[in-house]
């Protein structure tokens, strides 16, 4: 699965871009780098590329404790870090905050120590920043004496098998990539992996990259708003799944609160890209041969709430709010006949909210599709006076049953009272999840 990867380059504190690895042509971005890597999760990226621009002049990583911020606030997002790391001591304080390592410099001044490290260390990646064909050092600084071609020879020693590989010339100067030359480079040492870097311009730079198989590093463009990052990321991963010759992978789709399977329906690319822009189910036809969504002529629509993939990568999971019912026959299923069913003889009380959230979702279903001789219909048919009538009543029969009757009367007098409780919720439009946030908030 290629990638994008938004990069993160720190000096004095601040997130920045150098023009051609120019410390003296800096433009910033912002002061407050946690707000800068909250915007990237919330578009979707699972990677984060950080620099430590200062630390790769001093030889001395400047940066720890904002990486430390960063990983105590995301747990599990993947970061990969390079600037100023020379030593084992700072590779291991990266690596126990769960980064993986780039060694640039040291690579090439310290060589056996790198290979070293590579074998002690997981996943150690090489920074190789170049000007026409020669490897820079020292935050770009220093003219080595290895070409490229050199230089990845030499790693042929070590376990280091990933390559960030920059074009100097290329970076933060929005001109474009070459991608034949990253191409090139993968024909002739096809044992490692190339990320491509610097010079990305537009989204289409960034796909190039990625229907090349080549994960992306995205710095000026994304700050400068020449790309769409939850765009990219969205078209990463459609084109990473798995799809059958015919294009097209199952999706299944679940009540996010019942956690009932409402329907399988299957989707293409152009499908699930509309799913992922829209926040609602698509879906593609096979009977019509084209794309319909969910609910466009039956108002029945489906809110995405959590999108999940299998090991397999050819198979969708997405937990929906639905509205209305999901089968066109009117269930709110398409999985509403059974053939076998065994009774649950064991309930307990982590049943509860399930139970709750299925009594819920039958009394709204009473609601939008009235039964005759339905008592939960005759309070809807009665209006909102009748219902807050009931409710009140059952509350007064429950105070009562609390202080005259045994533990039996107040279990029936408590499960009346929720059930009235739930026909005013639905009367209001209240859902559960309002409750939950609401509950959920004064959590002390």
């Amino acid at each position: 699965m290629s990638i994008i990867i938004p990069a993160i380059d720190i000096s004095v504190g601040k997130v920045v871009r150098l023009l051609k690895g120019n410390f003296n042509n800096k433009t910033i971005y912002s002061e407050n780098i946690l707000d800068i890597v909250s915007k990237m999760v919330e578009l979707k990226s699972k990677r984060i590329h950080i620099v430590d621009l200062d630390g790769s002049k001093t030889g001395t990583p400047q940066i720890y404790n904002i990486v430390k911020d960063i990983r105590k606030k995301y747990p599990t997002l993947e970061i990969e870090i390079g600037g100023g790391i020379r030593t084992e001591h700072d590779i291991k304080r990266y690596k126990e905050l769960s980064c993986d390592v780039i060694l640039g410099t040291a690579i090439v001044d310290n060589f056996l120590f790198a290979k070293e490290m590579s074998f002690k260390y997981k996943n150690i990646i090489a920074g190789i920043d170049c000007i026409n064909g020669i490897v820079k050092t020292n935050g770009w600084i220093n003219e080595s004496s290895y070409t490229i071609e050199d230089l990845i020879d030499k790693l042929k020693e070590t376990n280091i098998r990933k390559i960030i590989y920059t074009n100097i010339l290329k970076d933060g100067t929005l001109d474009g990539i070459n991608i034949t030359e990253y191409i090139s480079l993968k024909r002739k040492y096809n044992d490692f992996e190339f990320i491509v870097s610097g010079g990305i311009s537009c989204d289409e730079d960034a796909n190039l990259s990625i229907y090349n198989n080549f994960n992306c590093i995205i710095g000026k463009a994304y700050y400068e708003e020449k790309v769409n990052l939850l765009k990219l990321n969205n078209h990463s991963f459609v084109n990473s799944l798995k799809y059958k010759e015919d294009g097209l992978l199952p999706a299944i789709i679940q009540d996010f609160e019942t956690k009932d399977v409402l329907m399988l329906a299957y989707m293409n690319k152009e499908s699930l890209l509309i799913t992922l822009e829209e926040g609602r189910t698509a879906f593609f036809s096979r009977s019509r041969q084209a794309i319909w969504r969910k609910g466009e002529t039956s108002g029945h629509i489906q809110e995405v709430k959590e999108l999940l993939y299998d090991c397999d990568e050819d198979t969708l999971l997405i937990k929906v709010k639905q509205t209305g019912n999901a089968c066109h026959t009117n269930n709110k299923s398409c999985f509403y006949r059974n053939y076998l069913k065994t009774e649950d003889k064991n309930l307990n009380t982590s049943n509860f909210g399930l139970i709750i959230t299925e009594l819920y979702t039958i009394i709204n279903n009473y609601k939008t599709n009235p039964k005759e001789e339905s008592y939960t219909t005759y309070l809807f048919e009665s209006g909102l006076d009748k219902i807050t009538k009931k409710f009140g009543e059952e509350a007064i029969e429950c105070v009562i049953s609390a202080i005259t009757g045994n533990k039996n009367d107040i279990i029936n007098e408590i499960s009346d009272l929720l059930y009235h409780l739930l026909v005013l919720m639905n009367e209001k439009n209240v859902s559960l999840e309002d409750i939950t946030i609401c509950l959920n908030n004064r959590k002390k």
